[in-house]
């Protein structure tokens, strides 16, 4: 009966939710890139002067200062994650909506590509500084 219970809650609340965020995600994204190649130079206007400000706030105060001069490269990607995270709490507040945040599946699979990622792209001076942390004695190393 639980197995029922948890099928039935995943196929018909969570599924469409997760497709309600992507698809609210995309439409709000392509309008604002739509925007932002047809007004090239001027003043931001609409959905684009409200979601500039959040981009810039991102970029600038939580990934610059935590990755450092190669940010680029993971900007679009942890954006990604932002906002996917933040229309997924707001939807969740909906009356009789998921919240998809709140599922162990979505947070797994968030946490596994986030580990894949750092981990893929690591260079020698990340692994160095995995194994041979600085400040700790040499017999607490992993060797």
């Amino acid at each position: 009966y639980q197995r029922r219970v948890l099928f039935f809650f995943f196929f018909f609340f969570f599924l469409p939710m997760l497709f309600i965020n992507a698809t609210v995600l995309l439409l709000v994204f392509f309008s604002v890139a739509k925007a932002y190649k047809n007004n090239t130079g001027k003043a931001p206007k609409g959905l684009q002067s409200f979601i500039e400000p959040i981009v810039v706030f991102v970029r600038d105060e939580i990934v610059k200062p935590n990755i450092g001069h190669h940010y680029e490269k993971y900007l679009p990607y942890i954006l990604t994650l932002f906002f996917f995270i933040l229309f997924g709490n707001l939807l969740g507040l909906l009356p009789g909506a998921a919240n998809l945040t709140g599922n162990i599946a979505v947070t797994f699979t968030l946490a596994i590509l986030t580990f894949l990622i750092t981990n893929f792209s690591g260079n020698a001076s990340y692994w160095k500084h995995i194994f041979w942390t600085p400040g700790v004695p040499l017999p607490c190393t992993l060797r």
